[in-house]
C-alpha cells in the first residue's frame, strides 16, 4: 500500500498550526477566561483559520471600528416609542418629531424617564456641579445612584424642557417652582411632579415619579415577624381605631403607609387619604393633596374627607395639633392610619401631651404603634468583616452570631459605595390593656407610661432588629449606628 507524502504533510502542518494557535490563545486572551475552553477547542481543530482571526481582530480594534457602535447607530434615535408625554396644559410635550432648540436634550430626557419608570425610581435629580457639568441621579428610597454626567449646557436645556412641560417660568432660575406633567403608557398613566430650586452653581431640578400601585410588595415583603404581620392585618380589619406609623424623615414611613393602603380591603370600604404630596397612585383610595403642605390646608382637607363618610382615612404627615385632634375624634367612628414624625415609640407618646392632647383621648382609640428606620443593604461585593469590641459584647448578650458579619467593599454595580438597595427595620407595639389603662388613668405622667412601655416591650427593639440584619450579612454595623443608634 502506497502513501502520498503530501497527504501526510497536510494534517501534520494543520496539527502544528492548531497547537501553535492553542498557545497563542493562552498567552493573549487570558482575560477572556469564560471563552478560553471554547477558543482552545476551536484553535485545536481549526488551526490556521483561528490564528488568522486574532491579528485581523486586533487590527480592527486598533482602528477604533466597533461592530456594536455600527449596529447601535442603525437603530432609530427616538427612544421609548410607547411613551406619550402630556404637559400641564394637556398638550403633548417632549416629542422628538417636533422642532426643539436642543433635540439631543429631548432624546436624552425621554430615555431617562423611560429608564426611571422601568427601574421603579422614586425621583430623578438634576444637580449642577462647579466644574460645569450636571449629575443626574435616580433615587430609590434613601439611596440615590448617579446614572449620567452631562455638560452643563445640555443639562440646563433638559431642565428647560421639563419646565416647559410642567408649565413653569423659564426665566425664573432662583425662586422655587413646582408643577407636573404625565405619561400615557399602553397599560397605565404615570404622573410626574417637577420642582426647581436655585442653588450655588445653577438650578437644581427634582422629578418625582407618581407610579401606579406597583412599588410596594405587600406586608410579607417587609422585615416583620409573622405575628406582627398578622397583627397589622387584623388591625386593618377593625372598623374603628388609630394606627400610628413613626420615624424620622427618610425612614420609609410613607412607603409603609402606601403598603397599608394596598393591603387594606377597599372593595367594600370607602378609603380616603390626605397627603402632603401624592407619591403613588393607589387603586381604591380617593387621594387628596395638601397644597404647599400648610397645616391649615391639611386640617381643612381632613374635614373635607370626613364629610364623605369614609370607612378608612390615611394621613401623611400628621403634625399640627388641630389635625391630630381631628384624627383622634375621627378614629372613634372609623379606622385612621396616620404617619407621625418621631423617634422611638416612647417619644411618639410624649408628643401628644406636648400638643395639648390628653393621653386618655389617645388611649380610647390607639391600636398599633409602628416605628421604623431604613438601613442600606450590602451589595453582593461585600466582604467578610469583624465587629467592634463594643458591638461584639452586645452580640454576646443578645445571643446573636457574628459568623456572617460583612463589610462594604465596592464595585461597579454599587458605584463603589458597597451598598445596593435598602432594608426596613421595624418595631411594632400592640397596645395592651395594661398600657391602655395607664394612658387612661388620671394624673399618670407620660414618663411613667414610657417606662412601662420600655419594661413591657423593650427599649431597644429597633437596635436588636438592626443587628439581626448585621448578623445575617445583609447590612453593616456602621449602617445600624448611622440609621438607628444615632437617632435613638
Amino acid at each position: 500500500m502506497s502513501y502520498n507524502p503530501i497527504q501526510l504533510l497536510i494534517p501534520a502542518v494543520w496539527l502544528y498550526f492548531g497547537l501553535f494557535t492553542l498557545k497563542y490563545v493562552d498567552q493573549h486572551v487570558a482575560e477572556k477566561r469564560a471563552w478560553r475552553p471554547w477558543l482552545n477547542l476551536a484553535a485545536l481543530f481549526l488551526g490556521p483559520v483561528v490564528l488568522a482571526l486574532f491579528p485581523v481582530g486586533r487590527a480592527i480594534a486598533k482602528s477604533g471600528f466597533s461592530f456594536r457602535k455600527l449596529f447601535l447607530a442603525r437603530k432609530p434615535k427616538r427612544p421609548a416609542q410607547g411613551l406619550e408625554l402630556i404637559g400641564a396644559s394637556g398638550t403633548p410635550v417632549l416629542d422628538p418629531e417636533r422642532p426643539h432648540d436642543n433635540p439631543a436634550a429631548v432624546v436624552l430626557l425621554r430615555a431617562l424617564l423611560t429608564d426611571a419608570i422601568r427601574k421603579q425610581a422614586g425621583e430623578i435629580n438634576f444637580e449642577p456641579r462647579p466644574n460645569r457639568t450636571m449629575t443626574i441621579r435616580f433615587r430609590h428610597g434613601a439611596t440615590s445612584k448617579p446614572v449620567r454626567e452631562v455638560d452643563l449646557e445640555l443639562g440646563e436645556a433638559m431642565i428647560d424642557e421639563i419646565k416647559t412641560a410642567a408649565d413653569l417660568n423659564l426665566a425664573e432660575k432662583r425662586a422655587p417652582q413646582e408643577g407636573g406633567f404625565s405619561a400615557n403608557l399602553p397599560e397605565s398613566m404615570i404622573r410626574f411632579r417637577a420642582s426647581t430650586a436655585g442653588i450655588f452653581g445653577g438650578e437644581k431640578l427634582t422629578i418625582r415619579l407618581l407610579l401606579p400601585g406597583t412599588g410596594t410588595a405587600g406586608l410579607d415583603a417587609l422585615n416583620l415577624g409573622g405575628g406582627e404581620t398578622a397583627a397589622i392585618r387584623n388591625a386593618l380589619k377593625k372598623p374603628t381605631g388609630l394606627i400610628l406609623i413613626s420615624g424620622p424623615p427618610g425612614s420609609g414611613r410613607t412607603t409603609t403607609m402606601y403598603t397599608l393602603m394596598e393591603e387594606a380591603d377597599t372593595t367594600l370600604r370607602i378609603a380616603f387619604s390626605v397627603e402632603n404630596r401624592i407619591g403613588r397612585a393607589i387603586s381604591g383610595v380617593s387621594q387628596m393633596e395638601v397644597g404647599g403642605g400648610a397645616a391649615d390646608n391639611q386640617a381643612a382637607l381632613i374635614g373635607t374627607a370626613l364629610q364623605q363618610t369614609p370607612d378608612m382615612l390615611f394621613i401623611d404627615e400628621l403634625t399640627a395639633p388641630e389635625s391630630m385632634k381631628m384624627a383622634l375624634r375621627a378614629a372613634r367612628e372609623l379606622l385612621v392610619i396616620a404617619v407621625i414624625p418621631g423617634g422611638d415609640l416612647g417619644r411618639v407618646l410624649s408628643r401628644f401631651p406636648e400638643l395639648g392632647i390628653s393621653p386618655a383621648a389617645l388611649a380610647r382609640v390607639l391600636l398599633l404603634l409602628l416605628s421604623q428606620r431604613l438601613v442600606r443593604k450590602l451589595c453582593s461585593c461585600r466582604q467578610k468583616g469583624r465587629l467592634t469590641p463594643e458591638i461584639q459584647d452586645y452580640f454576646q448578650q443578645a445571643h446573636l452570631s457574628d459568623a456572617n458579619v460583612c463589610l462594604p467593599a465596592g464595585c461597579r454595580k454599587c458605584n463603589g459605595t458597597g451598598y445596593d438597595g435598602v432594608l426596613p427595620v421595624f418595631d411594632l407595639v400592640q397596645v395592651s390593656d395594661h398600657l391602655r389603662d395607664l394612658l387612661d388613668a388620671d394624673g399618670v405622667p407620660i414618663s411613667m407610661v414610657r417606662q412601662e412601655l420600655e419594661r413591657e416591650h423593650g427599649s431597644s427593639m429597633l437596635v436588636y432588629r438592626g443587628f439581626q440584619l448585621v448578623s445575617t450579612g445583609q447590612t453593616s454595623e456602621d449602617e445600624v449606628r448611622r440609621a438607628i443608634l444615632t437617632q435613638e
